[in-house]
């Protein structure tokens, strides 16, 4: 009991300032990225040709990722590389460095599980009580990561599930949550983004238009999640090094070919625009495309923030066209719905409407989230476990 007692406080802390140093050299390496990517573009394919060498001659991959992070909270067999968190730290940072469409949510989340796992084995925890070591690295991780304590320790829960008693007392989990995203992110200087509540009147509003715009977005995710998987199963097919080098070759063609990194990195410059003026499709097309190229090859970073920034630009252009929500509204909704689509999160989605942009916004959200989730559990098997 005096363990756990003092690992609570202990990994909130160190996963905290972890996460929060990894996000202020993110955002660091992203300006310097925009600064000077006529440069760095070229440099990608190398990045890729190394990192995947790397992971593939050299057995980086044993260090795990978030699949195998969320197999230890279901099944604890074995424990977590602790040099996870640097690994992923390291090449998330130079595929951003390149110009690489990928997120830091998976980043952030990888390394607060290993850091957490880590502290247990100094503390010689029992493996009984691994799974929710990891589950309070996992919240702080993400309230860290996104600044949302609820929805973080929602994702904790939800991300894996199991039946196990003990795994469900989300009050650490909470406490873990809270102290990622506001005490040491903030000591850190480290802002997350501020979203204004969002108001609907309910009395104009239209159910047909919003089946229609609900159906439309949900055909979107569904569309996404089952080229992601068809193209991801045959890519395994094929050497690593063809894989990453021809995904970071296109990658660096279409940068050229558009003129400008507005489609690389994060997208959060597109991510906030979605919300000041209406978008249009070809933005959130692609954006898409250089986010689907750079993951489904295997590059480090995840895909969270990209497909919050194109299902933002998805939601604003699609309000638009059937007019029954505000475009600010139609982004908000599409920013959770394409990411939560491909982590099947709809009760994580639901809390991040509310803590972001009000009760309202979630009310519209909800639905079409967990009529997503049906349509994935209809036509999709295995749960997606890349964040």
């Amino acid at each position: 009991m005096i363990k756990k007692i003092i690992l609570l406080p202990l990994v909130s802390l160190s996963v905290g300032t972890a996460v929060g140093f990894f996000l202020y050299t993110l955002e660091r390496t992203i300006v310097f990225f925009e600064s000077y990517w006529m440069w760095l573009i070229w440099f990608l394919p190398a990045v890729a040709l190394v990192v995947g060498y790397i992971e593939t001659k050299k057995q980086a991959h044993r260090f795990g990722d978030t699949e195998s992070l969320l197999a230890e909270v279901k099944n604890p067999l074995k424990h977590v590389h602790w040099f996870l968190a640097p690994w992923i730290y390291l090449t998330t940072l130079v595929y951003h460095w390149a110009g690489a469409s990928v997120g830091r949510e998976s980043s952030a989340i990888q390394m607060s599980g290993s850091i957490a796992e880590s502290l247990g084995r100094l503390l010689s925890i029992d493996y009984r009580d691994r799974p929710i070591l990891i589950r309070t690295g996992l919240a702080a991780g993400f309230g860290a990561a996104f600044g949302v304590p609820w929805a973080g320790t929602v994702f904790s829960l939800e991300s894996a599930w199991t039946k196990r008693k003990g795994d469900w007392l989300w009050a650490p989990f909470y406490l873990a949550s809270s102290w990622g995203a506001y005490l040491w992110t903030g000591f850190l200087n480290i802002h997350h983004s501020h979203w204004q509540s969002l108001e609907i009147n309910f009395y104009d509003f239209r159910f047909s238009s919003y089946a229609v715009f609900a159906g439309a977005l949900i055909l979107i995710c569904l569309l996404y999640e089952f080229l992601f998987k068809t193209l991801a199963t045959y890519l395994k097919m094929i050497p690593w090094w063809l894989r990453l080098g021809g995904a970071a070759l296109m990658i660096l063609g279409l940068t050229l070919w558009v003129g400008l990194p507005r489609y690389n990195s994060l997208g959060l410059d597109l991510l906030h625009q979605s919300f000041q003026s209406p978008s249009s499709w070809q933005d959130a097309f692609k954006k898409l495309v250089f986010t689907f190229i750079s993951t489904v090859a295997g590059m480090k970073g995840g895909e969270v923030t990209p497909l919050m920034a194109s299902g933002a630009l998805w939601g604003s252009w699609l309000s638009q066209q059937v007019p029954v929500l505000s475009f600010q509204l139609g982004a908000a909704v599409g920013l959770v719905s394409l990411f939560c689509s491909r982590l099947r999160i709809p009760v994580t989605g639901t809390i991040m409407l509310v803590e972001f942009f009000g009760w309202k916004a979630a009310l519209v959200g909800a639905p079409i989230l967990l009529l997503t989730e049906a349509g994935h559990r209809q036509f999709f098997s295995k749960k997606s476990s890349e964040v």
